[in-house]
């Protein structure tokens, strides 16, 4: 085990297709210490939607969560080194709209990945709809494969929506038993009194949203998403020849 270990926090405020780079760039910096000693010993990716999942505490004093954040571990014997290449990722940070917090001490470093293993927690106790997991991609497609998995996430959400609406309105297509009030003579009015036109109103405020909802989803077509990410990774023949690394 190399000697002296600096782990690193990157946190990136502004869309992560534009921070997503960092990760090649700070990947390749470190590729080209190795004859220096210095290794990147592992690094670990966190999106916006599993921040907010574990309950992140941002190190920024931005005041706002990072759209992703970047934890590594920076290894070497040369403690020089060790510290320079760190101070290094952390300057690639900030040319991409992100921040970075080093950590020395054995205490301050666990502290550091513990977020990270409070992801891993939550993701055994959630039935989360999860595509990103083991996956190996080149990483300079991680800001397209960002992109296609949130429209994916999108278009789940508005086929949900749609279900919930059908749901809806059988439910107000057929007889609603009416809970009578305890006023007697209130209690012996017929249900179309009670009711009003409010089923009337309800039917049409569902049929606004549907149409929303429709037209939202229109505009997103699943077999231009994924399929053609994938096929143009192939194509390229990226799957073999470029760095891949691991992320979920």
């Amino acid at each position: 085990m190399p000697k002296h270990t600096r782990t690193v926090c990157l946190e990136f405020f502004g869309q992560a297709r534009d921070a997503i780079p960092a990760i090649v760039e700070i990947k390749d910096y470190l590729d080209g210490l190795a004859s220096r000693g210095v290794q990147l010993a592992g690094l670990e990716h966190l999106d916006e939607r599993y921040l907010r999942a574990v309950g992140y505490t941002t190190k920024s004093k931005r005041g706002s969560l990072p759209k992703m954040a970047l934890f590594g571990d920076i290894v070497g014997d040369d403690e020089a080194a060790v510290a320079s290449a760190t101070s290094e990722v952390v300057r690639i940070a900030n040319a991409r709209s992100g921040e970075g917090f080093i950590a020395v001490s054995a205490e301050a470093r666990r502290k550091f990945w513990l977020d990270r293993a409070r992801t891993a927690a939550i993701a055994r106790h959630t039935n989360a709809f999860k595509i990103n997991e083991d996956v190996v991609l080149p990483l300079a497609r991680m800001g397209e494969y960002t992109d296609v998995i949130e429209r994916i996430n999108i278009e789940f959400s508005l086929t949900n929506k749609l279900q919930l609406i059908d749901e809806l309105e059988r439910v107000f297509a057929a007889h609603l038993p009416l809970a009578r009030a305890e006023d007697i003579e209130l209690g012996n009015l017929p249900d179309i009194e009670v009711i009003g036109d409010r089923l009337l109103q309800t039917q049409q405020l569902l049929s606004t949203v549907r149409e929303r909802w429709r037209w939202l989803a229109g505009g997103v077509s699943r077999s231009t998403t994924l399929y053609n990410f994938i096929s143009s990774c192939a194509a390229s023949n990226y799957t073999r020849r470029a760095s891949s690394h691991r992320f979920t």
